[in-house]
């Protein structure tokens, strides 16, 4: 995603404007909705809002025809910090639970990735050829909360 709004040639600028344009769209339904928006939802904005603020962040500043684009960027990122802001606070008192399990993630910078993570090590990766177990919802629930260390905070609640 980054990778496309680092790009500034002129094909990729009628990308990057068809992209914005859905992005504002979006963030047009978060306004309106974010009374409504479940945990996973607010989390897919949050995610949304860190890609975004990263794609600002690294934008080029000597490119003048992408500035407009840069421009509209940062006006969403703003629209996105305030909807995020009233999503997270009604998901804190309609879903208190779900929203002390799950608030690490609710943060953008959870989401944003340090720059010394630039590469990975192809020999950690699942073979395809691995068998996946399922999990329902409540046991993915609990690996998650063991992962962010906010199982205990539910437990002892």
């Amino acid at each position: 995603f980054v990778l496309v709004f680092s790009a500034t040639n002129a094909a990729h600028e009628e990308v990057i404007d068809v992209i914005l344009a859905s992005l504002a769209k979006s963030a047009s339904f978060l306004e309106q909705e974010h009374r409504n928006i479940n945990l996973d939802g607010v989390v897919g904005y949050t995610i949304l809002q860190a890609e975004l603020k990263e794609a600002v962040r690294t934008w080029p500043h000597t490119d003048p025809l992408s500035w407009s684009q840069r421009t509209a960027t940062v006006t969403l990122v703003k629209r996105l910090d305030q909807s995020l802001a009233k999503a997270v606070t009604e998901l804190e008192k309609t879903d208190p639970k779900y929203y002390r399990e799950f608030e690490p993630l609710l943060i953008w910078t959870f989401w944003s990735v340090p720059h010394e993570w630039s590469s990975t090590d192809p020999s950690l990766a699942y073979s395809s050829g691995r068998t996946m177990e399922c999990y329902d919802e409540t046991q993915s629930d609990k690996c998650m909360t063991l992962l962010l260390g906010t199982w205990y905070t539910q437990k002892s609640n």
